[in-house]
């Protein structure tokens, strides 16, 4: 089986387990590459969340890379970051039974709530849909997904992280370093493949470098010694 039907096969089993369109194609084109057969799914072992730390990495040529986890306080609620989401109003003092709460904070007059009514309609506006996809009710499906989703996030079972990316050389001094903030901390095999790829990326920046600056500093001493012997 070629790469294409991998990541096909992946992203199947992972939308059929409620991931979103874009999250399953990442971890499904993760899958593919880094499968269990794979020695380089073992440069940065998985975890199930991203908790703030660093793990340093080591390379045969004596450099190593660093990768950092840190909390994202800036990146705000989901709701009002990306685009795709259901509805969500303030308590308020009163509110509709049928609306869903996400959380609150002073009893049943702060807080969140999923406006059910006003999201299906945007669903089915929008073609939202989710799985079993032969079966109907999918938009209503996919507006109780967003729900949970969001009610993760108001409960802190996951929550926003920056990803910090540092390569140093074998005296321990940064060559380079690369940063991106507002991943999901539970979506640990992408965040593992960006280290993976930001570190490679660097590696072999730095390794042209290095052989432009050599092969300068050979056509220089060339001609430094042409010079001195008067040709």
């Amino acid at each position: 089986m070629n790469y294409r039907k991998h990541v096909l096969a992946h992203y199947r089993q992972y939308r059929a387990e409620g991931c979103r369109p874009n999250q399953a194609l990442r971890i499904a084109q993760f899958s593919a590459k880094y499968d269990k057969h794979s020695k380089k799914r073992d440069v940065l072992p998985s975890r199930f969340d991203a908790y703030e730390g660093k793990q340093r990495n080591e390379l045969p040529n004596g450099w190593y890379y660093v990768v950092k986890f840190q909390y994202d306080e800036t990146s705000g609620a989901p709701w009002d970051r990306n685009d795709g989401h259901g509805v969500v109003v303030p308590i308020g003092r009163y509110h509709n039974l049928e609306d869903w709460q996400l959380d609150w904070t002073m009893g049943d007059r702060d807080g969140w709530l999923y406006d059910r009514d006003a999201s299906l309609t945007k669903a089915i506006k929008e073609g939202w849909n989710a799985p079993p996809y032969h079966e109907p009710g999918g938009a209503m499906r996919a507006v109780k997904a967003d729900f949970d989703y969001l009610r993760r996030w108001c409960n802190n079972d996951w929550w926003y992280v920056g990803l910090i990316v540092e390569l140093y050389d074998e005296d321990e001094h940064l060559i380079d370093e690369n940063s991106c903030w507002g991943y999901e901390s539970f979506s640990m095999d992408y965040l593992c493949e960006e280290a993976r790829s930001w570190a490679a990326s660097m590696i072999r920046d730095e390794r042209r470098s290095l052989r432009a600056a050599t092969h300068q500093l050979r056509v220089t001493n060339r001609f430094h010694d042409a010079m001195e012997c008067g040709l």
